[in-house]
């Protein structure tokens, strides 16, 4: 199921999936009623049951991440090489993606009071991975956010490299389980440290928990369970062997935990397909060939800066459209408009600037033999 560019065609199907997910969720669901308590889209959206929980297609990312990561740390001489592939990745189309948000955002009339007045100080958490929350702590403010509140999951894949790369290099033949048995620890935290638990404890240790539950919310580490999938089923389709029974319990353990934590049927429904997608990818592939279609694949490849891009200036553009078309009727239309257009833009960004950008720096900054991003 590969493709001449050595990119995994199942792969960029999935980041297709996930990133309309997310598209969507936004487009229908996040600025409008019952999410919203004010309606920002221009059309009355009516509540959907996939829609509404479209932003799970992040964690259908951080799966992705798992997987494709493992692969990219086994390609890599050291740490330091791992780290500058990541970087040479995600920042250049970042900090041009950041640019062109905060011109559209600034300079484009709209009557969207959602935004505020973004600084130049809003560049910092998005191009440094690092939270607003941090930054205003270390630079005694109180008003630095995200120039696109999406960023966020950026600092949740940086502080995956970063463990998850530091574990790989330390012991490299037992990566998967060492990060399948940390994140089954940090679950384990999640679920003492977590307040459902406060009646168990006296207010001492409640406090202290408290503290510990913080500083895990902070660093956003629920998600890790989502990557630890991505190195497993990565380790199942390049070994294509079964795992040793330690392992596949842990997982089931982990899994039947986040179950738990996901608490609503639908998010363990969303949750319980992606695995097994993964499965049927690894052990009948042949059986997923329908999702190779040339317009998910594309989406697939422009799905990064298409993902940066979507949520404000995608807001912006579905209420100018309105404006400017003017057809009642076809408001509700609006966001398949703003999508087509947003791809288009993404379609630019990844093939004159990203790749071309990728290709120049990675022999200037990277040096080893062979590397793959």
């Amino acid at each position: 199921m590969k493709i001449n560019t050595g990119r995994i065609e199942f792969i960029d199907s999935l980041r297709c999936i996930a990133v309309l997910a997310v598209v969507f969720y936004h487009f229908y669901c996040r600025f409008s009623p019952p999410i919203s308590p004010i309606n920002y889209l221009p059309f009355q959206s009516k509540p959907s049951f996939l829609l509404n929980y479209g932003y799970y297609g992040v964690q259908l990312f951080f799966v992705i991440s798992g997987f494709v990561i493992f692969h990219t740390l086994t390609s890599s001489d050291s740490f330091s090489v791992f780290i500058k592939k990541r970087l040479i990745r995600l920042l250049p189309a970042l900090v041009l993606c950041s640019v062109i948000t905060y011109v559209v955002q600034q300079y484009v009339p709209h009557s969207l009071d959602i935004f505020r007045s973004a600084s130049y100080w809003d560049f910092l958490p998005g191009i440094t991975f690092i939270p607003p929350q941090i930054w205003n702590f270390l630079l005694s403010r109180n008003d630095i956010s995200y120039i696109d509140f999406v960023y966020w999951s950026l600092f949740v894949e940086m502080v995956f490299y970063l463990v998850g790369g530091f574990i790989f290099f330390l012991r490299p033949k037992k990566f998967a389980i060492n990060w399948i048995s940390l994140t089954f620890v940090s679950m384990g935290i999640r679920i003492i440290t977590s307040p459902r638990l406060h009646s168990f404890f006296p207010l001492a240790i409640n406090a202290f928990f408290d503290q510990i539950y913080g500083a895990y919310t902070l660093l956003h580490l629920s998600y890790w369970i989502y990557f630890a999938l991505g190195i497993f089923f990565y380790q199942l389709y390049s070994r294509k062997e079964l795992p040793s029974l330690k392992m596949i319990a842990v997982i089931l353990t982990m899994v039947c935990m986040e179950f738990y934590f996901l608490g609503k049927i639908v998010l363990i429904l969303y949750l319980a397909v992606i695995i097994a997608l993964f499965l049927i990818f690894v052990y009948k592939p042949k059986w997923l060939n329908f999702l190779n279609q040339r317009v998910f694949l594309w989406i697939g490849f422009i799905s990064y800066p298409l993902y940066l891009m979507h949520q404000n200036i995608g807001l912006i553009l579905i209420n100018k459209l309105a404006e400017w078309i003017d057809v009642l009727p076809l408001n509700k239309y609006m966001p398949l408009f703003a999508l087509v257009i947003l791809c288009l833009v993404a379609h630019i960004i990844s093939t004159y600037f990203e790749t071309p950008v990728g290709k120049f720096l990675r022999p200037r900054l990277i040096h080893q033999k062979k590397y793959k991003l």
